[in-house]
């Protein structure tokens, strides 16, 4: 029994806590709230009904209306500025909204989205400056206002807060947005070489100038969207007029290669340089300026090499091209206009990269060994063997760089039965290029085979030397070195 009285006033003094508690708390938040008392208190408008527009605002076919609310302000002038100053903010908006999608109408901003576009309505200084020169005008048609008595930690204070409905007519906002793209596209248009009061001098410099156009239009698309110009055909978006006329002005330049290339003979010898010349020229401007090309190699067709190249102020392309890794064979040399269009001026030149033509001349000391044919074969067998680009032929010419001497040597000796025995006792040929000595080879020797017929003999020994040479893979290797330096 006793075990129960503890546990009752044990449980007694809990709850009494809990209650002491929760009221203490209690009394704490009326307390802060009471410290911190707050009310407001109306007292008269003027007119004394509230107008029906501040809830809904009215629609005409031939009006726009605006309707801004104040802060709360102190007195009823600062209300009547908040209430206006809001107003305004509205209309600001609007004329922006109104020049975006009259923008969209005339289809001046292809690719410019919305996305790209709104941002610049809402923070586009200029917009914003324009606007306000004709929303500053704009006065107000109807104004509402609210006074209270506002009660604040025991402080008594006006309270004004005021509503103005303004009023524009539709036609005046679409002729001062008409007035502003004029402004602006007249600014661009005069920087537009058609429009400029000193002639351009080339093609360069007027497609700079349309560049330039372009540029300022995309870095600001309120401009992009309203800016436009007068044609023949009406009134075309600035934007892309000034694209077409970039195109207009590279499309109509013709291109062509000076070459003679009529009876498509250009023969280019291994390891020369091919050389070939291109003019571009324009109706519109007597000269092209500088502009950039793209020179492209072909062979069989397939291209292997592509390389861009820079007019001449006066449209001269001077093209070299060594032809030293190209392999033997025709090929197609194309140049066309480096621009974004589809159809560029263009022109092409055929050159055939040939073996270099050398001749091989024969200084012997007897007359019975004064045919060069078979030298001309075995060496010949020499140079194909070893992909040395080489085309003997048997006379010697001052127009031929390369030169080939073979120098002979030889002894006739005694023998039994008549036969006489046929030697070439020293054979070593000359390289020679322009005229010059490039190297000299290595000497051979080379009996003839036994005959009663000397001149079998002598042919014999000749046959010998050639056949020793076409095996010469050190002589080979020397002619390799020649041509290549």
């Amino acid at each position: 029994m006793k075990r129960v009285c503890i546990g009752i006033s044990f449980g007694f003094l809990i709850c009494s806590f809990l209650l002491f508690g929760c009221a203490s708390s209690k009394a704490s938040k009326d307390s802060d709230f009471n410290e911190k008392k707050y009310s407001r208190e109306f007292v008269k408008s003027w007119p004394d009904e509230r107008p029906a527009w501040i809830d809904s605002i009215p629609e005409s076919e031939e009006e726009l209306y605006f309707a801004g609310v104040s802060r709360k302000a102190a007195d009823v002038q600062e209300a009547r500025n908040n209430a206006m100053t809001d107003a305004r903010r509205q209309i600001v908006s609007y004329y922006g909204v109104v020049i975006r999608d009259s923008g969209i109408e005339r289809k001046t901003v292809q690719g410019l989205s919305t996305d790209i576009l709104d941002p610049y309505i809402e923070e586009e200084k200029i917009i914003q400056s324009f606007a306000e020169r004709y929303v500053s005008q704009v006065a107000a048609d109807k104004f509402y206002t609210e006074q209270f008595i506002v009660l604040e930690n025991g402080a008594k204070k006006d309270d004004f807060t005021c509503y103005v409905l303004c009023q524009i007519p539709k036609s005046k906002v679409q002729k001062e947005i008409d007035e502003f793209a004029k402004n602006v596209s007249e600014r661009y248009v005069s920087l537009l070489p058609e429009k400029s009061s000193l002639p351009f001098s080339s093609v360069t410099s007027a497609v700079t100038a349309y560049k330039s156009v372009l540029s300022a239009l995309e870095e600001n698309p309120i401009h992009r969207s309203v800016s436009y110009i007068e044609t023949s055909y009406g009134k075309a978006g600035l934007y892309e007029y000034t694209q077409i006329q970039i195109q207009r002005l590279l499309k109509n330049c013709s291109l062509k290669f000076l070459n003679d290339n009529s009876t498509n003979q250009i023969k280019i010898e291994k390891g020369e340089s091919f050389s070939a010349k291109v003019k571009i020229t324009s109706p519109n401007y007597k000269n092209s300026g500088s502009l950039d090309c793209n020179i492209k190699l072909f062979s069989a067709g397939n291209l292997i090499a592509e390389i861009p190249y820079k007019s001449s102020d006066e449209g001269i392309v001077n093209i070299s091209l060594s032809t030293k890794k190209l392999p033997l064979g025709l090929y197609t040399l194309s140049a066309e206009l480096a621009s974004d269009e589809t159809q560029n001026a263009r022109d092409s030149v055929l050159f055939t990269v040939a073996p270099i033509q050398a001749s091989l001349a024969l200084d012997s000391d007897t007359e019975m060994i004064c045919d060069s044919k078979i030298f001309v074969e075995k060496i010949q067998r020499l140079l194909d063997s070893s992909e040395i680009p080489i085309k003997i032929s048997e006379e010697k010419s001052s127009d031929k760089k390369f030169n080939f001497t073979i120098h002979l040597s030889s002894e006739i000796f005694g023998s039994q039965d008549e036969i006489k025995k046929f030697k070439i006792t020293s054979a070593y040929i000359t390289f020679e290029k322009n005229g010059e000595l490039v190297f000299q080879s290595d000497s051979k020797t080379a009996w003839g085979k036994l005959n009663r017929d000397l001149n079998k003999s002598a042919k014999s020994a000749a046959e010998n030397i050639a056949s020793a040479f076409e095996t010469d893979s050190d002589f080979a290797q020397k002619i390799q070195d020649a041509i290549g330096k």
